[in-house]
């Protein structure tokens, strides 16, 4: 089954904290995949603490593929955050893209982030 890496998880992998651990043990494996839009968050991680996002990038694409989105995915990312909104008011787009990325590749979503939490799908990292 496709592990499908989200910002949370990838940020954990960065600090080396004991979560990171798990992820890595993830990307050991084959058929790991970082949503696009996972770049964006990552990115800004790197831009709060100052440090250098170039090889955060070069590591993110040496250890998975990089899974873009086309037009119905981004729609069927709209449909997700719908009806996810209904039972987690806070549930945004980016989460939704990566679930629209799990979905379709039938992986499973890597991630501490608790919105994620309860979902099907999911190695959660975490409590």
């Amino acid at each position: 089954m496709p592990t499908i890496i989200d910002a949370y998880a990838w940020i954990e992998y960065f600090k080396g904290t004991s979560q990171g651990e798990v992820v890595k043990e993830h990307l050991d494996k084959e058929g790991a995949y970082t949503p696009i839009n996972v770049l964006a968050d990552v990115y800004y991680f790197f831009k709060r603490i100052n440090r250098d996002f170039d090889f955060a990038l070069k590591v993110i694409k040496s250890k998975s593929d990089i899974y873009d989105f086309n037009e119905d995915e981004w729609l069927q990312s709209v449909e997700i955050k719908h009806e996810l909104r209904k039972k987690m008011k806070d549930f945004g787009i980016m989460d939704a893209l990566v679930m629209a990325c799990a979905e379709n590749l039938k992986g499973a979503v890597i991630t501490g982030d608790p919105h994620f939490k309860d979902e099907d799908n999911v190695i959660f990292l975490g409590d």
